[in-house]
């Protein structure tokens, strides 16, 4: 019979081999691909509940896994020497950590089995009941296991487990079809030009550039790997060695076993649904994807872009060429995703000579061992850089026709090369020449074509079939392509070489021609035309684009095409702009003319930015041939879709647009409109135009919470008036007004858009007023920081430049007090590292240091100017420190009773690896007893004692005087002012200085003590604080072996005794905060919470009071209700969100979108009621999807959340509206 058991332990060792060799090559990945591995598979074998606790806590000690109670714990080692030693080191330390934090049983589990000698090490303990036989787990001990306990049919389970789980991909790969594994999606490639040869023949060579690239690569792979999405970006030119790199890097990680390479083409054609589920299969094992062309279909690209966060073992490059896409802010958002890294392939990458001679000297090496008959010169490398002009696939084809023939390559040029690649293909007829020409014309454009004959004859499919057959193009998708676009551009320059009237007529002139026929030959226009017309027009031959559009029957296919179409593809603007630029074509008039094509034009539209709705009404206003009608038509729809009064004539683009519509009415002879919202109230119109700015933005972004309020007083003024608004502007205010604008969400364009336009020469001008004050300038440019991504810091770099130039600002800085001096270079160092640097040196280390030991500064002042000038230079700051700390009068005794100062100062050597000396150790040991024992404030106290923490003697002095004795906290315990949340900052401090001492303050307190401090704290802040105690509670119980309830009698006195008002304060509080109490209560006491909170929840439930509460907050306090206990808690939730939902509906038309995708989603365990209330604000859904659907995480965050929370009939029907928007 099959030995099941074997081949289950075969399986392991197999797997745990490849970890093995990725561990030894540094792949930390190896160690959590061990741990979750031994994760599923132990729960799988011995029923257990393990989980990682490294996904919890990073570098966990002594163990990796644990269930949950904490009976049984795992330690998974890559040990391979000396396991003895190990075992030996993690039983000693999961005793002396472990056991008192309540976990009961070790067990040990190895890549390997261990030697004969490590079996017979006595490792026996009964202290954790460890033994050799049942607590080393092993692939050998795990089989001996599943031998003795499982029948043979459960073996077959185990094994199927196995397979799945270990080898994923052998099997599923089997299966995919549109991504390709990266052997595969090269093997149609031409003999000229092979990746796969170039790896096999060691024929790469990459530029500087390009290798740091790939180290980057390489190292993220390595360490990376589970944190998350790791997604690259490559742009460049045609032919510039994108793919090639990519290949190369894919080649290079498949020697690490772990790392599987694929391969992914873009096309028109391609959609998310074609590969989601592929990518479930590549995410079983480490992947590397290359997903070429995504220009070719940028909604796909950035849809998936989106997707990839959901799969952590992939890692992607996308290869994109050079396109106008990139900066279109709405159809080119894939290039403004937060990839790793983003790199373009410039001049440094694409034209680098010396790739290009390491190229030929590879391949003259190659082809002189392989020809040892032939001779082979390189001859003038010059001629052959013209020749090839960095073209890689010219280079490429080039130096295979020298290795045929041999010679000088230099003696190579256009002429020669052109026509051994025409007599390469061997062409039969005049048919296969024209038809070759025809579609390598269509596709040097990168415009996959569709197999129309341009002749007639009864065998033209023979000639494509056989044209096809030789490898010059194949079929993709619904039409056929060749292997690359320069390819196909170097056939028909060399056919056209080889024909003087074709030649005559220039090779722009042949290409033109052909697809002009190649289009009138169609009965009707291609899918891709929307590509045809983007790709000419990108490559600078509009005059083919303009004959397109003029060629009469292609003209009536033109409109019979788009007023058919519906919807309108991605790159449809493209078209319409160049429609829009043809002076004597009547077809925009046409289509225009069409009210249904017009309103899909409109609904196109209503999803762009109003810097492309703009752009439109100005194309169609300015356009002679557009009719007055159609025009009038146009902005009714327009009007329709994108009302007038909701434009945001705040934000710069608005305020365009605003004034494009009212010139598109003075065409039309219409009256001038109101454009914007109107805003009536008299208060908030006085309060925005009279209130200095300063107090404008601040009360902007205290009210954020209130949006109507908030976009009331934005309306208040349109663009061009904030602008004058914010010039007028104080400079040392500036950047806080602005940065507070952007921390509103509706305000954060506003923001954007005045620094946009900020000139830095009146930032000068304004900035020089406060040349005597250079902090409060530096402070200002510190918090225009958060804007520099528009520019690079290339403003503030100039600003500050100007700046420094001035010679009284300049003299000012030098006069600067040290702690002043030393925040003006922390606040300019990351707008200028060079300049914060240089100011920097004109003051001496010896210098600051005898400043700072002869001054009066408190230590923290000191230590907060040894922190800011860190920054700048950390080895100019160290030697400061050093100099203090070793002159005898710098730690007198004034410093040393600044109990906050010395915290810092502490932290501050420590940061250095520096140390006092043992005299001043002693000083400061005793100073700062001293200041410890006179302080009143209890919170300054219990900061400092940590640091104490191994000085007993320090401690038991500290604690046992008066200051921590009963009476005084009773006496601080009267102060008005004193809260229990006070108490939750002193007591766990000192639990952490001292457990039993602390414990010992903690339960001398008696239970009413606490009624008066928390009767002066709301009621969120008691639930808190008695929630933190219970650490104390737990630490000592685990310490000591010793049941401690003292936080339970605290919260059953808050209960039951009549003086205390905790709860009232339960009865009054709004039902979001009060959900968040309830859970803090309940992890007290489930027992306490059932019997008086529980009655006053379901009196909650029952009626609701006029609270202003959301539904992010509540639909967060309802998951947490029904996570404590679903049984006893669903039926009180369904009843609460019944109470609630008519607020609910109130309050959520003042959220922003993704919280209240968030609020659902929390929310959708209560699955029928979400979907009912769905139905209810799915026009508020739909409205701020589409007014906030270019946020940054819309489609990683919004959409999912929304799909998640939406399953229902009604949330079915908003999901699909809100994905077409």
């Amino acid at each position: 019979m099959r030995e099941i058991s074997q081949e289950i332990e075969g399986l392991i060792t197999t797997y745990f081999s490849q970890l093995r060799k990725d561990a030894d090559n540094g792949w930390t990945n190896a160690y959590k691909k061990a741990e979750d591995f031994y994760c599923r598979f132990l729960n799988k074998v011995y029923g257990w509940n393990l989980y990682n606790r490294n996904y919890h806590k990073k570098n966990e000690s002594d163990i990796d896994l644990a269930t949950y109670d904490r009976n049984i714990t795992v330690q998974v080692t890559a040990q391979k020497d000396d396991k003895k030693g190990k075992i030996e080191r993690t039983i000693k330390g999961f005793k002396n950590r472990k056991v008192k934090q309540g976990y009961k049983s070790l067990f040990i589990a190895f890549f390997e089995d261990l030697s004969k000698s490590e079996k017979e090490n006595d490792f026996n303990d009964n202290d954790i009941n460890f033994s050799n036989e049942k607590n080393i787990l092993t692939p050998s001990s795990l089989k001996a296991h599943i031998q003795s306990n499982f029948t043979y049919q459960q073996q077959l389970d185990i094994y199927g487990f196995l397979k799945q789980e270990l080898f994923p991909q052998e099997e599923g790969v089997q299966s995919i079809a549109y991504i390709k594994p990266i052997e595969q999606a090269f093997d149609r490639e031409d003999e000229f030009y092979s990746n796969s040869k170039f790896i096999e023949n060691n024929w790469i060579v990459l530029s500087k550039p390009e290798f740091q690239l790939f180290k980057n690569i390489r190292r993220y792979s390595k360490s990376n790997l589970y944190e998350g999405a790791q997604n690259y970006l490559l742009v460049g030119s045609s032919c510039s060695g994108k793919t090639t790199f990519s290949y190369f890097v894919a080649s290079m990680l498949a020697k690490q076993t772990l790392i599987k390479s694929f391969y992914l083409k873009v096309t028109e054609a391609t959609r998310l649904s074609d590969v989601k589920k592929e990518l479930g299969i590549l995410n079983n094992q480490f992947s590397f994807l290359i997903i070429d062309d995504i220009q070719n279909n940028i909604n796909f690209s950035d849809e998936l872009f989106v997707e990839l966060k959901n799969f952590n073992q992939i890692q992607t490059i996308f290869l994109s060429r050079n396109t106008s896409l990139i900066d279109d802010e709405f159809n080119g958002q894939i290039y403004h995703r937060k990839f790793v890294w983003k790199k373009r392939y410039n001049n440094d990458i694409s034209c680098d000579e010396n790739r290009i001679k390491e190229l030929v000297q590879n391949r003259k090496r190659f082809y002189t061992q392989k020809h040892p008959d032939k001779e082979f010169e390189i001859g003038d490398f010059n001629k052959v850089l013209e020749l090839v002009n960095f073209n890689l696939l010219k280079l490429s084809i080039l130096l295979h026709f020298w290795g045929k023939d041999g010679g000088l390559l230099s003696d190579f040029d256009n002429e020669i090369l052109n026509e051994r690649f025409y007599n390469s293909y061997d062409f039969k007829n005049k048919h296969e020449i024209q038809l070759t020409l025809r579609y390598a014309s269509v596709y040097s454009y990168n415009i996959p074509f569709q197999p129309q004959l341009p002749f007639s004859d009864a065998n033209g499919l023979t000639v494509f079939e056989r044209l096809k057959d030789k490898g010059l193009f194949f079929k993709e998708d619904k039409f056929f392509v060749f292997h690359h676009t320069a390819f196909a551009d170097l056939i028909a320059q060399s056919i056209i070489s080889q024909f003087p009237d074709l030649k005559s007529k220039g090779v722009a002139g042949v290409k033109k021609k052909q697809i002009i026929d190649y289009l009138s030959a169609i009965d009707s226009l291609p899918e891709n035309f929307g590509t045809l017309v983007q790709n000419l027009s990108e490559n600078g031959d509009s005059k083919i684009v303009t004959e397109i559009f003029n060629t009469p029957n292609i003209k009536s296919s033109i409109l019979e095409y788009y007023l058919e179409l519906n919807p309108l593809p991605f790159n449809f603007s493209n078209t319409l702009i160049t429609l829009g630029g043809l002076t004597d074509n009547s077809l925009l008039n046409d289509l225009l003319s069409d009210r249904e094509f017009t309103k899909r034009v409109v609904r196109y539209y209503s999803l762009k930015s109003y810097a492309s709705q703009t752009e439109l009404l100005k194309l169609l206003r300015e356009h002679k041939l557009l009719e007055h009608n159609s025009k009038k038509a146009f902005l009714e729809d327009f009007e329709s879709m994108i009302p007038f009064h909701k434009i945001r004539v705040f934000e710069q683009d608005g305020y365009h647009l605003k004034n494009e519509i009212l010139a598109f009415k003075e065409v039309l002879g219409e009256m001038e409109i109101e454009i914007g919202q109107s805003v009536d109230n008299i208060q908030i119109k006085t309060f925005v135009k009279e209130t200095p700015i300063n107090e404008l933005t601040l009360g902007i972004y205290q009210d954020r919470k209130n949006q109507k309020l908030t976009i009331q007083r934005l309306f208040v003024l349109d663009f061009s008036f904030w602008m004058e608004k914010f010039y007028s502007a104080p400079f040392c205010l500036l950047g806080n007004c602005l940065t507070e604008l952007k921390k509103t969400d509706v305000a954060r364009q506003l923001a954007f858009d005045i620094y946009k336009n900020l000139s830095v020469d009146l930032l000068l001008q304004s900035a020089l007023e406060y040349k005597n004050q250079p902090v409060k300038i530096s402070k200002s440019l510190n918090e225009l920081i958060n804007f520099r991504a528009f520019d690079n810091n290339q403003k503030l770099d100039e600003l500050l430049n100007m700046l420094i130039a001035d010679k009284r600002f300049y003299g000012k800085i030098s006069q600067l007090s040290l702690t002043d001096f030393a925040r003006f270079l922390s606040d300019i160092y990351d707008i200028n590292k060079e300049v914060a640097q240089s100011i920097f040196s004109s003051r001496t280390s010896n210098e600051i240091a005898e400043k700072l030991i002869k001054d009066k500064e408190s230590l923290y002042s000191v230590t907060q100017i040894i922190n800011n000038l860190n920054k700048v230079s950390s080895e100019s700051s160290k030697e400061i420190l050093l100099k203090l700390i070793n002159a005898e009068s710098f730690l007198s005794n004034e410093k040393l009773t600044d109990l906050n100062g010395l915290h810092e100062f502490k932290q501050c050597l420590k940061s250095y690896n520096l140390y006092l000396s043992k005299e001043s150790i002693e000083t400061v040991s005793e100073s700062t007893v001293d200041a410890l024992l006179n302080e009143t404030d209890l919170t300054k106290v219990a900061k400092t004692l940590p640091g104490f923490r191994k000085n007993k003697d320090v401690l038991i002095k500290v604690f046992s005087s008066n200051q921590f004795s009963v009476s005084n906290f009773m006496r601080i315990a009267k102060n008005e002012d004193f809260r229990i949340s006070h108490l939750q900052q002193i007591l766990p401090k000192l639990i952490d200085a001292d457990l039993e001492l602390g414990h010992k303050v903690y339960t001398s307190l008696s239970n009413e003590y606490f009624i008066k401090p928390s009767n002066r704290t709301y009621f969120q802040g008691v639930c808190h604080a008695i929630f933190s105690f219970v650490k104390i509670d737990k630490q000592y119980s685990n310490k000591y072996q010793v049941a401690s309830t003292k936080t339970q009698s605290i919260l059953k006195t808050l209960c039951t005794n009549r003086t205390s008002t905790f709860l009232r304060k339960v009865r009054n509080t709004e039902i979001d905060k009060f959900l968040n109490g309830f859970q803090q209560t309940w992890i007290v006491s489930e027992e306490l919470t059932r019997h008086y909170l529980t009655p006053i929840l379901i009196d909650k439930a029952k009626e609701s009071k006029k609270e202003n509460i959301n539904l992010s907050t509540f639909g967060q306090g309802i998951k947490r209700l029904i996570d404590l206990d679903k049984d006893e808690h669903l039926t009180i939730a369904k009843k609460l969100f019944e109470t609630y939902r008519p607020i609910l509906k109130q309050t959520t038309k003042n959220l922003d979108i993704r919280k209240i995708s968030y609020g659902l989603e929390q929310l959708s365990i209560l699955a029928d009621e979400v979907d009912l209330f769905a139905q209810e604000i799915s026009e508020i859904i739909e409205d701020k999807c589409k007014i906030e659907s270019n946020r940054d995480d819309f489609k990683t965050g919004v959409l999912p959340e929304l799909t998640k929370a939406l399953k229902g009939k009604n949330g079915k029907k908003i999901i699909e509206k809100v994905k077409k928007l």
